[in-house]
């Protein structure tokens, strides 16, 4: 068993070394080919005013030309494909999804070192795997390491729109609260490498102390899961998402703000499933897939919380692409009035906790976000959700108004 993955492994390392070796030839054969036009340009023009026209032998120098015109052209249409080979084989490399040399570079790293090398994943201790690629705008390593503060132009922009957005549908007598439930790493911070350094607060803490001062309505259950995050499982170790239990406490922190209380997860009961083979929405092992590595981290679990309302997430999943907007009804909910959920992929595991709730509950994507939309459902109750790694988005909410 041992001697096969040994040559398993030497068979992934030749690959790599193989394609490397052949990028590496035709960056040097296309830099020659380089060198060669540039000379034999400079060559003739040097030779430009010996050249004869009259008689035969300016005929011979003049059929001569045109052969080498014809090889410099061949020549250069050559490196021009070449050009657009090398171009294509790096914008593969560098692409993010389905990239598959990005991927067989990372497994074969991890089968020769056993560590996680990857353009998109953080390899951390006990298997935990975390998202660290600036893809879309986000940076959650700058936000996990406090690098990335926004500046005060940005904060101000950000809360004159909010701020705008909120006391549009304060005219509407709808009750709102803006929610940033913190990027895994923020939460279960003592299981990544030592090469990061964890600040204390991040743009999004600054961010959200800033438009309290301003007056808006704006809530981080930051602390609540830091609070439980070692004792309960809140986020899944190969995604980079957090389970029901995570959304569980973010919603009981966003609806005490509204005034509603539900009971704490410690007085809830709630059961497991492995995450492998159970399709969950938008989650299941995000993170391990990236890296081409589903095979060596695969040791998470779904958690559903009894009471909480059950969702068939393939046919959400359906709903939410084709008509954007997902209605779940609940005759025996406390609160017998309705709740417009608006948010990202973070939004999908608030779902249960809050259909529990409401007696309507109504859930649309940021993409779908529109004023005249919420006024078509026109919900007593509103969270608007943008995850910490998206806060920046928020001075787009500026849209809500007529």
């Amino acid at each position: 068993m041992g001697k096969k993955v040994f040559a398993k492994q030497q068979w992934y390392i030749c690959v790599l070394v193989i394609v490397l070796l052949l990028l590496s030839a035709m960056s040097w054969f296309n830099f020659g080919l380089d060198v060669l036009g540039l000379l034999t340009n400079n060559s003739t023009e040097n030779g430009e005013g010996d050249i004869k026209t009259n008689g035969k032998a300016g005929e011979t120098a003049t059929q001569g030309n045109h052969i080498e015109s014809g090889v410099l052209k061949n020549i250069t249409n050559l490196c021009d494909s070449l050009d657009s080979l090398i171009n294509s084989v790096d914008l593969t490399w560098s692409v993010y999804e389905n990239s598959s040399l990005s991927k067989m570079d990372s497994v074969a790293t991890y089968l020769a070192t056993g560590e996680v090398s990857s353009v998109q994943v953080v390899g951390g201790s006990e298997g935990w795997l975390f998202y660290r690629t600036n893809k879309y705008g986000t940076d959650s390593i700058g936000d996990y390491e406090g690098t990335n503060l926004y500046s005060q132009q940005e904060l101000d922009n950000i809360a004159q729109d909010v701020i705008s957005a909120q006391n549009e549908l304060k005219k509407r007598g709808i009750k709102v609260e803006f929610f940033i439930p913190p990027n895994k790493e923020n939460v279960y911070f003592e299981f990544m490498p030592d090469t990061y350094s964890h600040a204390d607060i991040s743009r999004s803490d600054k961010l959200i102390e800033y438009l309290k001062e301003k007056g808006v309505n704006i809530v981080s259950a930051k602390e609540e899961l830091i609070k439980e995050h070692l004792t309960t499982p809140l986020y899944y170790k190969t995604d980079t998402h957090w389970n029901q239990l995570g959304a569980y406490i973010g919603v009981r922190k966003v609806l005490s703000e509204l005034g509603i209380h539900i009971p704490e997860l410690s007085d809830r009961i709630f059961t497991s499933k492995d995450l492998n083979g159970n399709y969950n929405c938008t989650y299941g092992a995000e993170l391990s897939r990236m890296a081409g590595l589903q095979f060596a981290f695969k040791d998470d679990e779904v958690y559903e919380i009894e009471g909480c309302t059950r969702v068939d997430w393939q046919a959400y999943e359906n709903e939410q692409s084709e008509k954007g907007v997902s209605h779940f009804h609940n005759d025996n909910a406390k609160v017998k009035t309705s709740m417009l959920l608006i948010g990202d992929s973070f939004r999908t595991m608030m779902i249960p906790p809050l259909g529990e709730q409401f007696e309507d509950l109504y859930v649309i994507s940021r993409e779908e976000m529109s004023i005249q939309k919420i006024d078509e459902i026109s919900p007593e109750y509103m969270i608007i959700e943008y995850v910490e790694r998206y806060s920046g988005r928020l001075k787009d909410i500026g849209i809500l108004r007529d």
